[in-house]
């Protein structure tokens, strides 16, 4: 029985106590008609008793479920009874002769035959008073019975899973096949109705998958009644409500209006979080009315809103368990994938939303570039898999872009350059694939980290075939020195510099200039967590040198974990370095000889970057916040941090025009070859552990298997693992129960 039904029936039965008294009461002041009108409605309550506990006797058989059914059996004969003795009771005091009743019916209520003579031997009004009190009296005692009965009820739950695309069914499978195999729930599944938006985000034509489900699974109807059975529980996954330009669920599916009918409104992200594809401090409108929120972890709940965090529940996420469960028994590969591949490896290919809006040309000539890379290739056959709604985001929101990118897709398809893959369960494309290779802000990087495959995070600038053959290096490395600002430190000298038409850009592998010492002011870019790419003055060109921080007192052993994007710039200050946070939460002291000492910042950002990057001005350094609640100001004198809000800061002059073009034409020296830097498979905290593709070591390069001095770890892949999400592997077991036993306590 649900437990919000037995509350109601006893609550019920608790009112016929009152009523039983109010009863007496009447019939003693010889309000008769009052009393017998009174009673008429307990009976009619103990009717709607009997209907409910019938049904439930029903469901007990179905459920093959011995335990309660004798006590319904004798429960519905009660029900019988208790109408009877409240009908015998109206009788006595509705004018009717006493001697009219059977002596069989008062039998039947246990009057003893002394007890009936004396009865008999009163005055009729004391007799039908008396006879009306014992036949009250003896529906009282049933109606204890009843509760009692109703009390030893096994209860069950209901509950509703109300997906609305079949391609993110997999945020709750879980859970719902835990739910079956618990025969005091009753698990339904009903996919709703959704709209892709208009160009003027109208609702477009009306769509229901319910089609593309697991044909194992029941579904029940979208006609389902839940605003009368108010499920214990309701699941759902689309956070956006109308708030969404792209699609929206059917507003009768709207949080807002689904929270008026459940006790337990519960949202599960379809979405994963990690690293740079978490959270952050997104407003969605499911925060406002869910009662509960399904987290991975405890970094996780920390990257929500405020109003998210204290309704979010610690449990994992679903999706993982199914990767879990193919690791061990993978899927097989359909015959059309087979006819494809043709024995080669599979790369699975991720395009995503984010990366298409924020650079739609690049993403598309990216695409175009990894289809001629991939056609025919003689190891590997790409498995493209693009997000769910990429072509209705493009339809609604770069409506002009729409014909290219559905030429490519056709392309891709008629030519067979690899799989196209839209069908509803992804975890067969992850677990068929051998690598990842896409985007580093989508979800499914955090599955192919829990599978413990090679992630490959592409650089969408990079689709220039003929730039990549002829720049391997010093273009790239020129960039990494103007993004990061250090070259500011420049300024001043170049002020009155004249431009030396036809100089180089820059040159590479020079062996002119021995190892610069750094000086006091210096200023050099972290790369990839293991570098220092530091810039110094040689007559009026730069020359770049090269830093190891293992020599500076960082330990190996910490160098294998360190992230990649833990730091961005770094400050020669009194004799050491000081590493300045970019996706980290702290700043590292370095002196040569002497270690390490950390000095961690005050709060936790739980979302890279923490900081754009940092700039110094005297004997402080400031770092720009991005996902970081505030920027920061660090003294070089003492090493404190204040926390900087409101307050108005000193920036370094800003460079002119004309001193730009001078500092872009100036000769870049760099005194060490750029394949010195290359490393390979790294941690990082935007991806966890992969490989950044750059223009050093390109998509290409890894596909022609081009050697690297840290290749893909499988031991150190797995020991990430457990840092991604808690209760990995049974994630549905522990959310299905978490929750039962809320509404079954």
């Amino acid at each position: 029985m649900r437990k919000n039904k037995r509350e109601k029936l006893l609550f019920l039965l608790e009112s016929y106590g009152e009523a039983h008294s109010t009863i007496r009461n009447l019939i003693i002041q010889e309000e008769h008609s009052q009393a017998v009108s009174l009673m008429a409605l307990c009976q009619e309550g103990i009717d709607k008793i009997e209907q409910d506990c019938l049904r439930e006797l029903d469901r007990i058989k179905k459920d093959e479920k011995k335990d309660g059914k004798d006590d319904l059996e004798n429960l519905s004969e009660l029900c019988m009874h208790y109408q009877k003795a409240l009908f015998l009771s109206s009788e006595c005091i509705s004018g009717d002769e006493f001697d009219n009743l059977k002596d069989k019916e008062i039998e039947e209520h246990s009057l003893e035959e002394s007890k009936r003579e004396k009865i008999r031997q009163e005055s009729d009004k004391k007799r039908k008073q008396r006879e009306a009190f014992g036949f009250l009296d003896e529906a009282e005692r049933i109606s204890q019975s009843l509760e009692e009965i109703i009390r030893n009820i096994p209860l069950h739950s209901q509950i509703l899973f109300l997906p609305y695309k079949a391609s993110m069914w997999d945020s709750m499978e879980s859970v719902y096949f835990a739910a079956m195999k618990d025969p005091s729930c009753e698990a339904l599944v009903m996919p709703i109705t959704y709209f892709e938006r208009k160009k003027d985000l109208s609702f477009g034509e009306a769509i229901n998958e319910r089609d593309k489900f697991p044909s194992s699974i029941p579904l029940v109807e979208e006609s389902f009644p839940f605003e009368e059975e108010r499920p214990d529980v309701i699941y759902i996954h689309n956070p956006y409500d109308d708030w969404n330009y792209v699609s929206s669920v059917h507003p009768r599916y709207y949080s807002e209006n689904l929270k008026k009918y459940t006790e337990n409104l519960v949202y599960i992200p379809y979405d994963t979080s990690m690293g740079i594809a978490s959270f952050g401090n997104i407003e969605m409108s499911v925060f406002n009315h869910m009662d509960y929120m399904v987290v991975q972890n405890e970094e996780h709940k920390r990257s929500l809103p405020e109003v998210a965090q204290k309704k979010a529940i610690i449990l994992g996420s679903p999706k993982y368990d199914q990767i879990i469960a193919n690791k061990e028994n993978p899927p097989a590969m359909p015959e059309y994938w087979k006819g494809i591949a043709c024995g080669r490896e599979l790369i699975y290919f991720n395009s995503a939303i984010g990366e298409m809006l924020e650079d739609t040309e690049s993403f598309l000539q990216k695409m175009e570039y990894i289809f001629v890379l991939m056609k025919e290739h003689p190891r590997y056959c790409l498995l493209w898999r693009p997000h769910p709604l990429l072509e209705s985001t493009f339809r609604t929101m770069r409506n002009n872009d729409l014909p290219r990118f559905i030429t490519l897709k056709n392309k891709f398809i008629a030519e067979k350059i690899g799989i196209y893959d839209d069908a509803a369960e992804i975890e067969r494309a992850v677990s068929l694939s051998s690598a990842y290779i896409g985007s580093a802000i989508s979800s499914v990087v955090s599955l192919f980290a829990v599978a413990e495959k090679p992630i490959i995070i592409l650089d969408n600038s990079l689709h220039d075939l003929k730039a990549l053959e002829e720049d391997r290096g010093c273009t790239f490395l020129r960039k990494i020195l103007f993004e990061s600002g250090v070259l500011q430190h420049f300024n001043d000298s170049w002020k009155d510099q004249k431009r030396n038409e036809g100089q180089k850009d820059s040159v590479c592998e020079s062996q002119g200039f021995i190892r610069y010492s750094p000086q006091d002011g210096d200023a050099a870019v972290v790369y990839e967590g293991r570098f220092l790419l530091l810039p110094h003055k040689e007559g009026d060109a730069i020359v770049v040198d090269k830093l190891k921080l293992i020599d500076w007192g960082l330990p190996e052993e910490e160098i294998k974990v360190l992230p990649a994007d833990e730091y961005g710039e770094a400050y020669f200050h009194g004799g050491t370095w000081i590493l300045c946070p970019r996706a980290g939460n702290n700043f590292m002291i370095l002196e040569e000889g002497k270690g390490r000492r950390k000095i961690c910042l005050s709060r936790v950002s739980t979302k890279p970057n923490a900081f754009s990057g940092s700039y110094r001005v005297g004997d402080c350094i400031f770092c720009g916040a991005e996902n970081y609640p505030c920027s920061i100001r660090f003294s070089l004198k003492n090493y404190e941090m204040k926390e900087i809000t409101n307050e108005r800061i000193r920036k370094p002059q800003e460079i002119n025009k004309e001193e730009k073009e001078t500092i872009q034409e100036t000769q870049i020296i760099f005194n060490f070859s750029p394949d010195e830097l290359l490393t390979g498979f790294l941690p990082w905290r935007k991806f966890l552990y992969g490989l950044q593709e750059t223009i050093l070591y390109t998509l290409k390069d890894f596909l022609d298997n081009k050697p690297l001095s840290l290749p893909f770890d499988q031991e150190f892949s797995h020991s990430k693992v457990r840092e991604i999400a808690d209760n990995i592997g049974d994630t549905g077991e522990k959310v299905y129960h978490y929750f039962q036993d809320l509404v079954l306590s």
